[in-house]
């Protein structure tokens, strides 16, 4: 937060030691201002102005590095999103051809089972048909 405080008080604080055992200090009324009094008023304005737009300055100056190194934080996350999107992505992908692979290796081996169990039954139902005819004609 900004307080004139932290700007005002040093400095006037400066002022005062400045002038501290010079001569030429003097303390006059507003109305006994002369020109040149009124000049020297207003060029210590000017140097306090001059601090605070050397501390706004500085205070911008810290705000624009913070606010870049924010700015790179987020650039680096998004990417890091954008990578983790496209892996998840990927093992998706992954996922539904192993699955579709492995159906269709389940399918094969149903078939081949499937077709198998046909033939043993045909093999056995005609070994059966087979031993009744003999045994017919045997009696």
């Amino acid at each position: 937060m900004f307080s004139w405080r932290q700007i005002l008080v040093p400095r006037l604080f400066e002022r005062t030691q400045h002038f501290e055992g010079k001569q030429e200090h003097r303390v006059l009324a507003v109305k006994d201002f002369k020109d040149k009094d009124f000049e020297d008023v207003l060029s210590k304005e000017t140097i306090t102005d001059t601090a605070l737009t050397s501390n706004i300055a500085s205070r911008l100056e810290a705000a624009k590095k913070s606010s870049k190194t924010i700015s790179g934080y987020i650039q680096r996350l998004e990417e890091t999103s954008r990578l983790l999107e496209y892996r998840s992505k990927t093992i998706k992908e992954q996922m539904q051809q192993t699955t579709k692979s492995l159906m269709m290796t389940l399918q094969q081996k149903e078939q081949e089972l499937l077709a198998e169990e046909e033939n043993e039954t045909k093999k056995a139902l005609e070994q059966r048909s087979g031993n009744k005819k003999i045994n017919f004609r045997i009696s």
